[in-house]
């Protein structure tokens, strides 16, 4: 894989496995086509969509079921960009995982994600925050 399509950087706080293990390290490449395919057909995902549009995100029970379907998808995304994650194996990042990181490394993984795929930093953060409708067409 060529190096100016990953970035490799360390999370603030990290996932600790199982055994005790703390893994920090995060190496992230490029979302593909492919990526944003996968997101599309996840069933839940269009059905956020389309509900949404029509959504009064200052009700708080709305404004938090956007939030948690953003980080589902965003937990998604992850889960298929990062390359590598700390010594745990590929099959072990998955989107449950994701999901669980603590805000802090979520940011952390926003911020990297915009940086290295040329993405509005702040209108990604709006949209982990349910501010801003979804991304997806």
């Amino acid at each position: 894989m060529p190096t100016n399509v990953t970035i490799e950087f360390e999370l603030p706080i990290g996932y600790e496995d199982s055994n005790g293990i703390l893994h920090t390290t995060v190496v992230m490449r490029m979302v593909k086509n492919s990526d944003t395919v996968a997101i599309q057909k996840d069933i839940n995902l269009q059905r956020y969509a389309k509900e949404n549009l029509e959504i009064n995100s200052k009700n708080p029970v709305s404004a938090m079921r956007i939030n948690s379907q953003m980080i589902e998808m965003f937990s998604l995304l992850f889960s298929r960009v990062i390359v590598s994650f700390g010594s745990l194996s590929k099959e072990q990042i998955n989107k449950a995982l994701i999901a669980d990181l603590y805000q802090n490394d979520m940011n952390c993984l926003m911020t990297h994600y915009a940086e290295l795929n040329g993405v509005d930093i702040e209108s990604a953060q709006r949209i982990l925050e349910g501010e801003e409708k979804d991304p997806l067409p």
